[in-house]
Parts: structure tokens; sequence; C-alpha cells
């Protein structure tokens, strides 16, 4: 048993949002507990300030500095310092109980770590990285998630469906607040930028509605990464292409890519895998791999997957030396076909 009841108003007045969350709905599924905690970390969690880059968000999104005690995490659903809230226990008296009373909740959780044994997960227990649907949501937009969402819930033929189609809806109404917050963020900087008008024009489309131009497939792309905790930005060159036309969009790709580039070093993300085999089995190079490649020379992050065939064409090949010199140790050359046999 907790030391006190666990108020959510408390919490969040507290400045810990996620904490608050997943207190708000403590006798439902744990897919509708966590998706009720990132809802409130969406509307109340700390945004990055705008630097100016072509992208938002762009750069560290947590702080340094006064970040929550209890925070998302892609990789354990949800991390906790439990010295930050023994100090802010000692730091208010009058809040010592709840923060005592969280702190033994979030023992609870991880010691039977209930959320790892639903058939909807959200990292922990040896779960490291997956993709999220990037080409669907830039190709379709969120709004028809949230179609989706409504009508899985109300076909849902058992308490886990009506749990995460549930979930999904509190999920995504966290979003459209984020997305508010975001362009309030952009309206008040007061960094002048080339790119913030074109930015707001993009964000008044994107990620709610279909990208239409390479840019706002990015600004999509950028955001849906952002919201999936910074993990993998997954097959670029495969998933913008529908986007790209080659001489009207290669300038605003390469600045872009390689903000983006830099977005996902300042967050410690993962890699994006370029070229190899696509579906029906036939080469997957395309006029992207090698931009991408331009773009990110220099860079060590996005740890670059290039997956090399014997017809890799030979631009690709040049741009991928011309990378590897620019010292930032990329691409790492993966063997396509011995990959494919191993699968097989």
């Amino acid at each position: 048993m907790t030391a006190q009841p666990l108020n959510p108003e408390l919490l969040l007045a507290a400045g810990e949002p996620f904490a608050a969350g997943l207190c708000e709905l403590p006798e439902h599924l744990p897919a509708q507990r966590y998706a009720r905690a990132w809802r409130r970390w969406l509307e109340y969690g700390p945004l990055p300030a705008y630097g100016g880059q072509s992208l938002y968000p762009c750069g560290k999104i947590l702080p340094d500095q006064g970040v929550p005690a209890v925070v998302p995490s892609y990789s354990f659903t949800v991390s906790w310092n439990r010295e930050a809230l023994t100090r802010k226990a000692a730091a208010n008296p009058a809040m010592a109980g709840q923060f005592e009373a969280l702190g033994q909740l979030l023992s609870e959780e991880e010691a039977k770590t209930p959320i790892k044994n639903q058939r909807h997960t959200v990292g922990g227990n040896a779960f490291t990285h997956a993709i999220v649907r990037y080409d669907r949501v830039l190709r379709e937009g969120l709004d028809t998630y949230a179609e989706r969402a409504r009508a899985g819930l109300v076909q849902a033929a058992d308490p886990q469906q009506a749990a995460f189609y549930a979930g999904m809806l509190d999920l995504l109404a966290g979003l459209r607040v984020w997305h508010r917050r975001a362009v309030h963020c952009l309206q008040q900087s007061d960094t002048a930028s080339p790119w913030r008008d074109r930015l707001l024009d993009a964000l008044d489309q994107v990620p709610f509605r279909p990208a239409r131009t390479f840019y706002e497939a990015m600004v999509a792309y950028n955001v849906i990464y952002c919201l999936d905790g910074c993990d993998n930005p997954g097959r670029m060159d495969q998933v913008l292409l529908p986007y790209y036309h080659t001489e009207e969009d290669q300038a605003d790709a390469v600045k872009t890519l390689s903000d983006f580039a830099d977005h996902v070093s300042a967050n410690g993300g993962w890699s994006a895998a370029l070229g190899g085999t696509g579906a029906d089995g036939q080469p997957a190079y395309n006029d992207l791999t090698a931009l991408i490649l331009r773009s990110m020379r220099g860079r060590f992050r996005p740890s670059i997957e290039l997956r090399v065939r014997r017809d890799m064409p030979d631009a690709v090949w040049a741009a991928a030396f011309d990378a590897l010199k620019s010292g930032g140790g990329q691409p790492a050359f993966y063997h396509e076909e011995a990959y494919l046999d191993g699968l097989k």
C-alpha cells in the first residue's frame, strides 16, 4: 500500500506531469494508464527553445536542469530518479507524502512490470529499437489514426482491445495539445530565422494531414521521430522518395536532412538504413540515398547503415566514400546479400 492516496493534481502542480497522468486511472489496464501518462507529458512537459533551424523540435529535447523526476522512457516505459524525488520531498514538506507514495508506486510497478506482460507494451523487458510507420503518417496524416481508433473502440471485443483504442484516443488528444504548444513556441520565439514562417506553414498541415511536399514530409518525419522518443529514423531514402523532386527540392533537402541529423545526435538517437533491397527484390537505391549521405557528412548520428549489394550504383559508392572522408565514421557498410541469406 502507498503511504497516502496519490493526488494527480498535486503532482501536476509539482512539475511531474507524467507521474500525474500515471496516477489518474489506477483501476484501468496498463495500455490506458500509460497513454494517459503520455498525454499529460505532451500537454505539460518541457518544450525546447527554437534555435532557428529548418525543423522543430531540433536539438536536445530535455533540458540539462529542471527535468521532472519521472519521465517517459523508450527503453523502460517510465524512467524515474529516486534522488530527485527525495530532493523534491525535502524542499517541499507539504508534498513529501506524495513523493514518498509515488516512489513506492513506481517501485511496485518495476517489481510486477504489468506493462511488459500486456499485448500493447512500451519498452522494457529487453525491448530495444523499433521503427514507426513514418510512411503511413506522411501519406495519411494522424487524423486517420483517430478515425481508426474511434472505430476500433466501438467494435472492441474485449477489455484489452477497448483499453488500447481508448488509450490511443487519449494519446492523440495529447498530441494535438503538444502541436498547439509547439506552434505557439515558434510564434513567440525571438530567434530570427528565414525558416520560421515556412515551418509554421508546414505545421499547419502536418502531421495531422498528409504531407504534400518534401519539406512538409521532413517536418512531419521529424515530429513523429521526436514523439516516438528519438529512437530510430528507419529507411529514410525509401520513405521520403515520393515527396522528393530532384532539382526543386535539393537545396532544402540538404539543409533539412542536416538539421535532422543534428537533432538525432543531440538526443542520442540511433540508426537509419539506406539502399539495399525493395520488397520486390530489386535494388532500392535512389536519388535520396546519395543525398542523405552528402547531408550527413561529418556527423556521427544517425548511424548510417548502408545496405550494399553487388549492383550498388557508383554514385552511391562515391557519396559513401566522401562521407567517410569527412571524419564522422559514416556510413557503416552492411553486406545486404549475406544478411538476406541469413534471414532466409
